[in-house]
């Protein structure tokens, strides 16, 4: 009989013979708003490097996808010890690994040891069956990532209207900001490539059927949106698998802004499961929050916390949960210099509850890192589409040696604050990420121009103010304002 310590053995000497390999590819997929395919979420969509193929991609059931001929081929493609193991559609990854910045793979490699011992067997016995060619009797995967469509309540600067339907209305209600020359045509096509009806799919019956029978075996469930706890067809979905029995055997991750989060929701659906991560999007402080997370309030996303969390560490209660608020900001030019502001907050919020012990743990990276204390900032993501807002291509060399001295004045600070040694240990390494970031980032002076442009834009149609919302980030750019 398997053990998780030979499952461990095994993938080790899988990863040594096989240096490029993601485990990702083989127990894992991902669909996005227009029901697009994709390995994961950070990866580009499958096909759509061949222009006419990503429509047939979005026809595809989720089996027909997960089994294609197409997705073998990249697995196999993975394999090799050469620059054709690193798939176009992986380019994020590869290029991040370039500069020496962790990436979701690298991340998928470091957790396999925390995975349950069917997504082992699973990942083991699919590469296996790769190698040898033999992938008749290929396992379905135990781990989902599903966008259900783009409803959402908020309208975030940082987001597409592929992932907001508020931020769509808006754009289809002022095309004043969205660019109509001929070299804005990237800029415009950002934001007019959608249409509302490109999410009608999740009213077809035939993939719901498809969906629960090759989630049979799910382990990991993340949801992202849109909003998610808006989004009736998960909510529905949801109270299918708590039904069935199937919610006590799955880990649940929601990405939620954190807006709409009822106790009733808490307390009727989320305590149903296994384990419950809510990555709750956070970016700033007060009034910067509310410009970066429009039109949401502040006080509303730091009241609704409150719901999830025990007042008494040592109630019972407490002790038993396993509903985890985690903060999950994305770092974008718009926080680039305050940022800092929100790492020092999560700290001073933060509650310690019952001690961590590692042989509970199943697979939530945060709950590896931080036990059962909430509040805290875990991985923040970074911005890389839309373009005109990531640190990537807006930073002058000026401009990073400003940036970096920020961080570093934050790292040197955060052994003074409030928190426990292992929370205050992470974020010196999140700094110590941004700067690395930074220092790889170059300016593009056509994503500058569209990003003053944007901003100017939204302030106009909001009537909402980048200059007072953002003070440090405007004063960094504010020749290219004035």
């Amino acid at each position: 009989m398997e053990t998780h310590e030979t499952y461990n053995k095994k993938f080790d000497l899988l990863v040594k013979k096989h240096k490029h390999l993601c485990p990702l590819l083989w127990f894992h997929t991902a669909n996005q708003t227009a029901n697009d395919k994709r390995f994961c979420c950070v990866a580009k969509p499958i096909h759509k490097m061949n222009g006419e193929k990503y429509d047939e991609n979005r026809k595809l059931s989720m089996t027909d996808h997960w089994n294609s001929a197409e997705h073998h081929h990249a697995r196999k493609q993975n394999l090799k010890n050469s620059k054709e193991a690193h798939l176009p559609e992986c380019w994020t990854c590869w290029k991040q690994e370039e500069n020496n910045i962790a990436s979701y793979r690298d991340e998928a490699i470091e957790g396999f040891p925390y995975e349950d011992i069917t997504t082992k067997k699973v990942i083991i016995e699919n590469i296996t069956k790769t190698i040898n060619g033999d992938i008749e009797e290929f396992h379905n995967p135990t781990s989902f990532d599903i966008k259900f469509g783009n409803l959402c309540n908020l309208k975030c600067p940082t987001c597409s209207p592929h992932s907001s339907s508020q931020l769509h209305k808006e754009v289809t209600q002022n095309n004043m900001y969205m660019g109509n020359t001929e070299d804005d045509d990237v800029f415009s096509n950002f934001y007019k490539d959608w249409n509302q009806s490109d999410a009608d799919w999740t009213e077809d019956k035939t993939w719901w059927e498809d969906f629960n029978s090759i989630t049979s075996h799910v382990r990991k469930y993340k949801s992202t949106g849109g909003e998610p706890i808006l989004n009736q067809y998960l909510i529905e979905h949801l109270k299918k698998l708590i039904e069935n029995k199937r919610s006590k055997d799955i880990l649940l991750r929601l990405v939620t802004n954190g807006q709409t989060l009822t106790k009733d929701f808490v307390d009727k659906i989320l305590r149903n499961f296994k384990e419950v991560a809510l990555s709750v999007s956070l970016d700033a402080v007060g009034k910067q929050y509310e410009y970066i997370r429009y039109p949401g309030k502040w006080k509303v996303a730091t009241s609704h916390a409150k719901k999830v969390i025990h007042d008494n560490p040592n109630d019972i209660k407490a002790k038993l949960t396993r509903i985890y608020y985690r903060i999950h900001p994305t770092l974008s030019i718009l926080n680039i210099l305050s940022l800092g502001k929100l790492f020092k907050w999560s700290l001073e919020m933060n509650k310690q509850q019952n001690p961590f012990n590692k042989t509970n743990w199943n697979g939530d990276e945060a709950i590896k890192t931080f036990g059962n204390e909430n509040y805290l900032i875990v991985n923040p993501g970074f911005v890389f589409f839309p373009q005109h807002l990531s640190i990537i291509h807006l930073l002058t060399e000026d401009m990073k040696k400003q940036v970096i001295q920020y961080w570093l004045t934050i790292k040197s600070t955060i052994p003074n604050w409030k928190g426990t040694v292992a929370a205050k240990q992470r974020y010196i390494e999140y700094c110590d990420d941004i700067i690395t970031r930074v220092k790889a980032s170059k300016v593009n002076k056509d994503e500058v121009r569209r990003f003053v442009k944007y901003i100017n834009g939204i302030d106009k149609i909001r009537k909402t103010s980048f200059k007072d919302s953002c003070p440090d980030e405007y004063e960094l750019f504010r020749e290219y304002f004035e």
